[in-house]
């Protein structure tokens, strides 16, 4: 009973199957000039056609990494490196959320603490939605301070990973297109369960992930919008036009263009039938934990359809539950669902998104996440929901 579809997804038959050529037999550098390099190149460059073709970007504009999180670290160091460089305005200025991927959020206060950028923080509401009134309060009185020059990026992502919140990144984009400043989007939750187009959120730079769509893990995508300036962040022998250097993992680039096409082909279908489990599952879970306090937006068009969030740290009687412990209880039984971002597994701590919408300290370190996907069917879930259920009325005991 897997339904932790936020973390990761199984590869697909389909994509391993177009992966195993170049597991095997094909096993050319693309780099290399005869027959076996050449055919890696083809397949690298019909990949990077399809994926291009799936968020409405150039051929060109497509880069290759190793994950999302080099993507998003790529565009955000090699977007402010180039800032320094090209600009005499001061400090590089970055506007990101409150709410983003810890591969935004902790790199820019990273940065921060080294004096590298000045850090503004855009808030969201208590659904977890930024608000583009406040965006463009933000701006306005950076122009009052006279620090508009020295804006180098907004950062955004798309849909939230732990409350599954839609952004309105479109709005956003075209409020930086209109003032000239670089929009990144952190797009990995969002494609394959919304419409993902550069073009209609101007964005300069956005990231993709392969694992969240049914493709192979170790492989990313960063879109940089031609005469966006950016610097390398790995030097070497000037793959992927310089900005990420290394012999290209061919195998997984194949599957990222396999799952990538095949998700966008099956996606209005896929959220038909996980918005009915979506429903099933929150009105499931409200009756029978009354006391369960629902994270973020409510169902709707603001929310991805695949993803419910609820906090049980406290009932009627003021116990407080475990969240760790009532994962645990549910792994043995063999449910998997998740404490937030699977990227903070292995830590209690509480939910910086959590804490972010209002909740309080407890309430955020038992946010529990549960998505579903390619697979879930109806009976599953329930079967799920009643062992979570039951585990949360044992631990409230």
């Amino acid at each position: 009973m897997y339904l932790d579809f936020s973390a990761t997804t199984p590869l697909d038959s389909d994509v391993l199957e177009e992966m195993m050529p170049y597991l095997t037999g094909h096993f050319g550098n693309a780099s290399a000039l005869y027959g076996q390099g050449q055919k890696a190149k083809k397949a690298l460059d019909s990949a990077r056609f399809v994926i291009s073709g799936c968020i409405d970007a150039h051929l060109d504009e497509i880069i290759f990494t190793g994950s999302a999180t080099e993507a998003n670290n790529l565009a955000i160091r090699g977007r402010i490196e180039s800032f320094e460089q090209s600009s005499m305005c001061g400090i590089p200025l970055v506007i990101i959320t409150n709410i983003e991927h810890a591969s935004v959020l902790e790199l820019c206060k990273y940065l921060e603490s080294q004096k590298k950028i000045e850090l503004v923080l855009l808030k969201v509401g208590s659904d977890g939605i930024v608000s583009v009134e406040d965006f463009k309060k933000i701006l306005s009185n950076i122009e009052k301070e006279g620090k508009k020059e020295r804006i180098a990026l907004v950062s955004c992502m798309a849909v939230n990973n732990e409350i599954g919140t839609i952004q309105p990144v479109s709005r956003i984009g075209r409020i930086c297109r209109k003032n000239g400043i670089v929009f990144h989007i952190d797009a990995v939750q969002a494609f394959g369960k919304i419409k993902t187009s550069v073009v209609d959120w101007k964005c300069d730079l956005m990231s993709l992930s392969a694992h969240k769509c049914y493709g192979p893990k170790g492989v990313g995508v960063l879109y940089v919008k031609e005469g966006t300036e950016m610097v390398s962040q790995i030097v070497g022998g000037g793959q992927e036009r310089s900005y990420r250097a290394g012999t290209e993992n061919i195998a997984s680039i194949v599957g990222m263009a396999a799952a990538l096409k095949k998700s966008e082909k099956e996606r209005e279908l896929n959220q038909v039938e996980n918005e009915k489990l979506q429903i099933f599952a929150k009105e499931y879970i409200e009756k029978h934990i009354p006391f369960s306090l629902w994270n973020g937006v409510e169902i709707g068009d603001f929310r991805v359809k695949n993803n419910i969030n609820f906090s049980f740290s406290h009932t009627e009687k003021g116990v407080n539950i475990s969240g760790e412990s009532l994962l645990m209880r549910l792994d043995l039984q063999g449910v998997s669902i998740s404490l937030g971002s699977a990227c903070s597994a292995g830590m209690v701590s509480e939910s910086h998104v959590l804490r972010a919408i209002g909740r309080t300290s407890q309430e955020a370190k038992t946010g529990v996440r549960i998505t579903f996907g390619r697979g879930t069917t109806r009976l599953g879930l329930e079967e799920a929901l009643q062992k979570i259920v039951k585990a949360v009325h044992v631990l409230k005991k």
